[in-house]
């Protein structure tokens, strides 16, 4: 919140009147004084208002407390965790972070706070969880952080690649939220999950020990256990929270020199270059890879035509594929797109067409959707090389 005006910054305390010879009417101006106080004393400066370290009480979840508890029950990542968790996000002030499976919003919130000039986008599947996240937004006067209710992965392919992520919940789709994190991550970029069960910690181990195999991300994990005092009688015990394990990822900055790389492009009819090379620039930069690193570069054959697809190409000496609709339809992907399917005949183009160039390898960076100043519409999609491509149509 913004400071304080000089007017409610009184430079002295209340007492300090006898020695500044008062008017006759000094009775009221000291009420006026010590309203100003009060005022001052109720909303402190930005510089004094806390970012970091918010008490669980601060916070709405939908459960009551629990009975005998410090701490309110409830679908809420607690002190310990949560604070843990952010120092693991490792967040900037223009951070960009995705807040999965939200529940009260605290950790979202808290992002939000520490990353002032960012920005945090969240999901979570329950609609009563969902309304309190906001209310807490609301109550805490957070206004970069927009909550979308759905069930992740759907509804988050629009948003902007995240410097930070963080899973507190998966709805039965960790390894798929893993995997399009790790793919939309930027270089460098952290990924955090929160885990209280055995079958979510092996599946989360298993998708992060195959994204490290890959070369995508290096990975580690501890589990947290904390117990807080509660009164008995006269004196304390402590009483354990549930433990949690904490996994973090952290996205490589740079591929191996033997990488090799295929991009899949769509983009609206009469696209530029100019406006393909921006969201290509911006992908490469995003995923920490050397635009010397891409082979090649495809597309759907009903984009054979397109000009500056082709200019985009020449320029960088990438070989230019095209794939039919139903070798395009063949390759699973994880972003379908019904739009997609009823302009090109199949439900992706940039990933399908990534995936078929690099010879069926596997993508490395999910659909990226940009909007060019003239408000056309260019979609990206790299996989990494497995084979060398099978092309319907090579540029000539």
């Amino acid at each position: 919140m913004p400071p304080p005006s000089p007017q409610q910054q009184p430079a002295r305390g209340p007492d300090s009147c006898a020695d500044d010879g008062l008017s006759p009417d000094h009775d009221s101006q000291h009420a006026d004084r010590q309203a100003r106080d009060e005022a001052a004393a109720a909303a402190p400066s930005a510089a004094d208002e806390r970012l970091f370290g918010l008490d669980d009480s601060a916070f709405r979840c939908r459960q009551p407390r629990a009975a005998g508890g410090s701490a309110p029950g409830g679908l809420m990542t607690k002190f310990e965790a949560r604070a843990v968790s952010l120092a693991k996000l490792a967040l900037g002030r223009r951070s960009i972070v995705w807040d999965i499976g939200a529940g009260s919003g605290a950790v979202g919130l808290e992002a939000a706070r520490i990353a002032s000039e960012g920005f945090v986008y969240a999901i979570e599947k329950n609609p009563a969880d969902a309304a309190i996240a906001l209310d807490n937004a609301r109550r805490l006067a957070v206004g970069n952080y927009a909550l979308t209710q759905g069930r992740a992965p759907a509804g988050i392919e629009a948003w902007p690649s995240p410097d930070a992520v963080f899973i507190g919940g998966s709805g039965g789709e960790l390894a798929a939220l893993i995997a399009l994190s790790l793919a939309r991550l930027r270089a460098g970029g952290k990924l955090v999950i929160n885990l209280v069960t055995l079958d979510n910690l092996a599946t989360a181990t298993a998708a992060l020990e195959r994204a490290q195999e890959a070369g995508l991300a290096d990975w580690e994990m501890l589990q947290l256990q904390a117990s807080r005092s509660v009164p008995i009688l006269s004196t304390r015990r402590f009483a354990a929270e549930n433990p949690v394990w904490i996994l973090s990822a952290t996205r490589r900055c740079r591929t191996s020199s033997l990488e090799r790389f295929a991009l899949g492009i769509g983009c609206d009819r009469d696209t530029t270059a100019d406006a393909i090379a921006a969201a290509v620039a911006a992908t490469l930069a995003a995923a920490g890879i050397d635009a010397g690193a891409v082979d090649a570069c495809a597309s759907s054959e009903i984009k054979a035509d397109e000009a500056g697809l082709r200019e985009f190409a020449a320029a960088r000496g990438w070989p230019l594929h095209f794939f039919a609709a139903d070798q395009l339809a063949t390759v699973a992907v994880p972003n379908p797109s019904a739009r997609a399917a009823r302009h090109a005949g199949s439900a992706s183009v940039a990933e399908a067409a990534a995936r078929l160039a690099a010879g069926g390898g596997e993508l490395v960076v999910a659909k990226q959707k940009f909007r060019a100043a003239d408000g056309k519409h260019v979609t990206l999609a790299l996989a990494r090389l497995s084979a060398p491509a099978e092309t319907k149509d090579a540029a000539r």
